[in-house]
């Protein structure tokens, strides 16, 4: 609770990203849902698009989280404040949190409406699974794309097979701005590196 406390602000700045890339990339899904497209074209392109946005996100969360570690250094380098190994991940975690909760509960919940089949089960999935993909609609694409396949299998495993993606994209959102907040400690830039590395 100490840590949110502190760090409340950047917290709440990592969600919001968030919520502006997902609400992106819903205007984007509806303008390909009313393009007169075979069904297989509109899957492609909107896998496409949630590369894109995806993409879009990371670059938002490495450049918000690298101005945090940029500001914590002004701060570390004039004693005010010590450096906190694995900050950046620790925020993102915690602004992550929501979407860990919704993809858990929808998997708890499709997983037992696969081995009980209640109506009531059902309708609790589906609603932790709407809250999930309007909150996370940038990897909406993606996870139809790569659990697409499981749809001969019947819509409940392939339901289950993108909860269980959902749990795991979250991840690579931690580690980007992970990775953004050191970069922003340590004063370096992506590019600047690259340079050193084509010197050598």
């Amino acid at each position: 609770m100490k840590f949110f406390k502190e760090n409340s602000y950047d917290i709440v700045k990592l969600y919001i990203q968030q919520i502006g890339i997902s609400i992106f990339s819903l205007f984007l899904y509806f303008a390909v849902e009313a393009i007169p497209l075979a069904e297989e074209s509109k899957t492609g392109l909107a896998v496409g698009l949630s590369v894109f946005s995806m993409l879009f996100f990371y670059m938002l969360l490495y450049t918000a989280a690298w101005d945090m570690g940029a500001k914590d250094k002004i701060r570390i380098d004039g004693g005010r404040m010590e450096l906190r190994k694995g900050k950046g991940a620790w925020m993102a975690c915690i602004a992550n949190l929501p979407n860990f909760v919704l993809a858990l509960l929808s998997l708890i919940f499709i997983s037992l409406n696969l081995w009980l089949s209640a109506d009531a089960l059902n309708v609790m999935f589906v609603i932790f699974n709407f809250l999930l993909r309007v909150t996370t609609a940038m990897y909406n694409g993606l996870m139809q794309g790569i659990f697409g396949g499981l749809l001969s299998s019947g819509e409940s495993i392939y339901l289950l097979g993108q909860t269980v993606g959902f749990l795991i994209v979250p991840v690579v959102a931690i580690l980007v701005t992970h990775f953004g907040y050191t970069m922003g400690v340590k004063e370096q830039r992506i590019m600047k590196l690259f340079r050193l590395n084509t010197k050598e």
